[in-house]
Protein backbone atom coordinates (compact mmCIF):
# COMPACT_ATOMS: atom_id res chain seq x y z
CA UNK A 1 0.00 0.00 0.00
CA UNK A 2 1.26 3.45 -0.92
CA UNK A 3 -0.34 5.12 2.11
CA UNK A 4 -2.67 3.90 4.84
CA UNK A 5 -6.16 3.54 3.42
CA UNK A 6 -8.98 1.19 4.33
CA UNK A 7 -9.67 0.37 0.69
CA UNK A 8 -6.00 -0.36 -0.03
CA UNK A 9 -5.81 -2.67 2.98
CA UNK A 10 -8.99 -4.49 1.93
CA UNK A 11 -7.62 -5.08 -1.59
CA UNK A 12 -4.29 -6.39 -0.29
CA UNK A 13 -6.14 -8.61 2.18
CA UNK A 14 -8.32 -10.05 -0.59
CA UNK A 15 -5.20 -10.72 -2.70
CA UNK A 16 -3.46 -12.52 0.20
CA UNK A 17 -6.57 -14.49 1.16
CA UNK A 18 -7.79 -15.32 -2.35
CA UNK A 19 -4.89 -15.43 -4.86
CA UNK A 20 -7.43 -16.52 -7.46
CA UNK A 21 -9.59 -13.41 -6.95
CA UNK A 22 -9.76 -10.80 -9.70
CA UNK A 23 -7.64 -7.73 -8.96
CA UNK A 24 -7.66 -5.08 -11.69
CA UNK A 25 -5.26 -2.18 -12.26
CA UNK A 26 -6.32 0.82 -14.31
CA UNK A 27 -3.61 2.29 -16.55
CA UNK A 28 -0.65 0.88 -14.64
CA UNK A 29 -1.73 2.02 -11.20
CA UNK A 30 -4.20 4.90 -11.49
CA UNK A 31 -6.63 2.72 -9.58
CA UNK A 32 -6.76 -0.78 -8.10
CA UNK A 33 -10.00 -2.74 -7.96
CA UNK A 34 -10.75 -6.04 -6.26
CA UNK A 35 -13.74 -8.16 -7.21
CA UNK A 36 -14.78 -10.99 -4.93
CA UNK A 37 -18.29 -12.45 -5.21
CA UNK A 38 -19.44 -9.20 -6.87
CA UNK A 39 -18.24 -7.12 -3.91
CA UNK A 40 -15.98 -4.38 -5.27
CA UNK A 41 -13.29 -2.37 -3.47
CA UNK A 42 -11.70 0.58 -5.27
CA UNK A 43 -8.45 2.30 -4.35
CA UNK A 44 -8.45 5.45 -6.47
CA UNK A 45 -5.10 7.18 -6.90
CA UNK A 46 -5.87 9.24 -10.03
CA UNK A 47 -8.38 7.14 -11.97
CA UNK A 48 -10.20 7.77 -15.23
CA UNK A 49 -13.68 8.07 -13.73
CA UNK A 50 -15.59 7.53 -17.00
CA UNK A 51 -13.65 4.36 -17.74
CA UNK A 52 -14.30 3.20 -14.17
CA UNK A 53 -18.04 3.85 -14.60
CA UNK A 54 -18.09 1.74 -17.77
CA UNK A 55 -16.22 -1.08 -16.04
CA UNK A 56 -18.61 -1.10 -13.07
CA UNK A 57 -21.61 -0.99 -15.36
CA UNK A 58 -20.28 -4.06 -17.14
CA UNK A 59 -19.67 -6.16 -14.01
CA UNK A 60 -22.80 -4.92 -12.16
CA UNK A 61 -21.46 -5.31 -8.59
CA UNK A 62 -23.67 -5.89 -5.58
CA UNK A 63 -21.60 -3.56 -3.38
CA UNK A 64 -18.81 -0.99 -3.66
CA UNK A 65 -16.44 0.32 -1.01
CA UNK A 66 -14.14 3.28 -1.67
CA UNK A 67 -13.27 6.77 -0.50
CA UNK A 68 -16.28 9.10 -0.39
CA UNK A 69 -15.07 11.38 -3.21
CA UNK A 70 -14.73 8.48 -5.65
CA UNK A 71 -18.21 7.20 -4.81
CA UNK A 72 -19.71 10.65 -5.34
CA UNK A 73 -17.87 11.07 -8.65
CA UNK A 74 -19.44 7.79 -9.75
CA UNK A 75 -22.85 9.48 -9.28
CA UNK A 76 -24.06 6.82 -6.88
CA UNK A 77 -27.19 7.27 -4.78
CA UNK A 78 -27.69 6.36 -1.11
CA UNK A 79 -24.02 6.16 -0.16
CA UNK A 80 -23.48 5.07 3.44
CA UNK A 81 -20.70 7.37 4.67
CA UNK A 82 -18.14 6.18 7.23
CA UNK A 83 -15.19 7.84 8.93
CA UNK A 84 -11.77 6.22 8.56
CA UNK A 85 -9.60 6.50 11.67
CA UNK A 86 -6.14 5.28 12.59
CA UNK A 87 -4.13 4.93 15.79
CA UNK A 88 -0.39 5.22 16.33
CA UNK A 89 -0.72 3.06 19.45
CA UNK A 90 0.44 -0.42 18.41
CA UNK A 91 1.17 -1.84 21.87
CA UNK A 92 -1.66 -2.84 24.17
CA UNK A 93 -2.23 -5.45 26.87
CA UNK A 94 -3.77 -8.61 25.44
CA UNK A 95 -6.49 -10.25 27.51
CA UNK A 96 -6.89 -14.04 27.20
CA UNK A 97 -9.07 -14.88 24.21
CA UNK A 98 -11.66 -17.64 23.96
CA UNK A 99 -11.44 -19.83 20.86
CA UNK A 100 -14.86 -19.67 19.22
CA UNK A 101 -16.27 -21.66 16.32
CA UNK A 102 -17.36 -19.74 13.25
CA UNK A 103 -21.05 -20.15 14.10
CA UNK A 104 -20.46 -18.61 17.55
CA UNK A 105 -18.63 -15.65 15.97
CA UNK A 106 -21.47 -15.28 13.47
CA UNK A 107 -24.13 -15.24 16.17
CA UNK A 108 -22.26 -12.67 18.27
CA UNK A 109 -21.82 -10.34 15.29
CA UNK A 110 -25.46 -10.81 14.31
CA UNK A 111 -26.58 -10.08 17.85
CA UNK A 112 -24.43 -6.93 17.73
CA UNK A 113 -26.38 -5.66 14.74
CA UNK A 114 -24.00 -6.44 11.87
CA UNK A 115 -25.38 -6.97 8.37
CA UNK A 116 -24.02 -10.41 7.45
CA UNK A 117 -24.15 -12.77 4.46
CA UNK A 118 -25.68 -16.23 4.83
CA UNK A 119 -23.82 -18.30 7.42
CA UNK A 120 -22.46 -20.79 4.88
CA UNK A 121 -20.63 -18.02 2.99
CA UNK A 122 -19.49 -16.33 6.20
CA UNK A 123 -18.05 -19.55 7.62
CA UNK A 124 -16.02 -20.40 4.51
CA UNK A 125 -14.61 -16.87 4.25
CA UNK A 126 -13.92 -16.51 7.97
CA UNK A 127 -12.11 -19.86 8.23
CA UNK A 128 -10.11 -19.30 5.05
CA UNK A 129 -8.77 -15.92 6.18
CA UNK A 130 -8.16 -17.20 9.70
CA UNK A 131 -6.16 -20.18 8.40
CA UNK A 132 -4.12 -17.96 6.07
CA UNK A 133 -3.33 -15.53 8.88
CA UNK A 134 -5.04 -12.60 7.16
CA UNK A 135 -7.75 -12.42 9.84
CA UNK A 136 -7.57 -12.47 13.63
CA UNK A 137 -10.36 -12.87 16.14
CA UNK A 138 -10.37 -11.84 19.80
CA UNK A 139 -13.33 -13.09 21.83
CA UNK A 140 -14.75 -13.37 25.30
CA UNK A 141 -17.81 -15.53 24.86
CA UNK A 142 -21.08 -13.64 25.42
CA UNK A 143 -19.10 -10.53 26.44
CA UNK A 144 -17.19 -9.08 23.48
CA UNK A 145 -15.64 -9.84 20.12
CA UNK A 146 -13.26 -8.10 17.69
CA UNK A 147 -12.38 -9.31 14.19
CA UNK A 148 -9.47 -7.74 12.29
CA UNK A 149 -8.07 -7.98 8.76
CA UNK A 150 -4.39 -7.34 8.08
CA UNK A 151 -2.00 -6.49 5.26
CA UNK A 152 1.59 -5.27 5.37
CA UNK A 153 2.16 -2.94 8.35
CA UNK A 154 -1.55 -2.26 8.96
CA UNK A 155 -4.63 -3.99 10.24
CA UNK A 156 -8.28 -2.98 10.16
CA UNK A 157 -11.02 -3.58 12.67
CA UNK A 158 -13.65 -5.38 10.61
CA UNK A 159 -16.19 -5.96 13.36
CA UNK A 160 -16.49 -5.31 17.08
CA UNK A 161 -19.32 -6.03 19.53
CA UNK A 162 -19.65 -5.66 23.26
CA UNK A 163 -22.48 -6.80 25.51
CA UNK A 164 -21.14 -5.51 28.85
CA UNK A 165 -20.02 -2.03 29.81
CA UNK A 166 -16.29 -1.53 29.32
CA UNK A 167 -15.76 -4.61 27.20
CA UNK A 168 -15.72 -2.68 23.93
CA UNK A 169 -12.42 -1.15 25.05
CA UNK A 170 -11.18 -4.57 26.21
CA UNK A 171 -11.93 -6.03 22.76
CA UNK A 172 -10.35 -3.09 20.94
CA UNK A 173 -7.12 -3.05 22.95
CA UNK A 174 -6.80 -6.83 22.73
CA UNK A 175 -7.30 -6.72 18.96
CA UNK A 176 -4.49 -4.14 18.68
CA UNK A 177 -2.24 -6.39 20.79
CA UNK A 178 -3.11 -9.44 18.66
CA UNK A 179 -1.77 -7.76 15.54
CA UNK A 180 1.88 -7.63 16.55
CA UNK A 181 2.64 -3.91 16.29
CA UNK A 182 0.60 -3.17 13.16
CA UNK A 183 -1.14 0.21 13.03
CA UNK A 184 -4.91 -0.23 13.23
CA UNK A 185 -7.52 1.47 11.07
CA UNK A 186 -11.25 1.46 11.66
CA UNK A 187 -14.31 2.57 9.68
CA UNK A 188 -17.15 3.91 11.80
CA UNK A 189 -20.25 6.08 11.70
CA UNK A 190 -20.43 9.44 13.44
CA UNK A 191 -22.08 8.08 16.59
CA UNK A 192 -19.00 5.95 17.37
CA UNK A 193 -16.36 8.64 16.87
CA UNK A 194 -16.28 9.52 20.57
CA UNK A 195 -15.45 5.91 21.52
CA UNK A 196 -12.51 5.69 19.13
CA UNK A 197 -11.20 9.17 19.94
CA UNK A 198 -11.20 8.17 23.62
CA UNK A 199 -9.11 5.12 22.71
CA UNK A 200 -6.41 7.03 20.84
CA UNK A 201 -7.69 7.05 17.25
CA UNK A 202 -7.86 10.08 14.96
CA UNK A 203 -9.74 10.67 11.72
CA UNK A 204 -7.82 10.65 8.42
CA UNK A 205 -10.58 10.76 5.74
CA UNK A 206 -14.11 9.64 4.82
CA UNK A 207 -15.06 6.52 2.89
CA UNK A 208 -18.38 4.90 2.05
CA UNK A 209 -20.39 1.90 0.95
CA UNK A 210 -22.86 1.56 -1.88
CA UNK A 211 -25.13 -1.50 -1.82
CA UNK A 212 -27.22 -2.46 -4.85
CA UNK A 213 -29.98 -4.12 -2.79
CA UNK A 214 -30.68 -0.85 -1.02
CA UNK A 215 -31.04 0.98 -4.34
CA UNK A 216 -33.43 -1.41 -6.11
CA UNK A 217 -31.00 -1.78 -9.02
CA UNK A 218 -31.95 -4.58 -11.38
CA UNK A 219 -30.98 -4.48 -15.05
CA UNK A 220 -28.31 -1.82 -15.07
CA UNK A 221 -25.84 -0.49 -12.51
CA UNK A 222 -25.97 3.18 -13.58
Amino acid sequence: MRSPSAQGLKIRNVFSSYPEAEIFSQNNGQAFISLLDLDVVIENLSCDIQELKSFLNFINPKSIFSDIETLRNLDLDNIEKVNVLITHNTQEVAYPSDILKSDEVYEMLKKGGFRLPDYEFFAVDFCRRLNKGTLKCFAMKNRCLAVTLNADDYCMLNGIVSFEKGFGTVALKSAIAQNNGKQMMVCCKDDLLKFYYKNGFFKIYEAGYWIRERNNQTDEFF
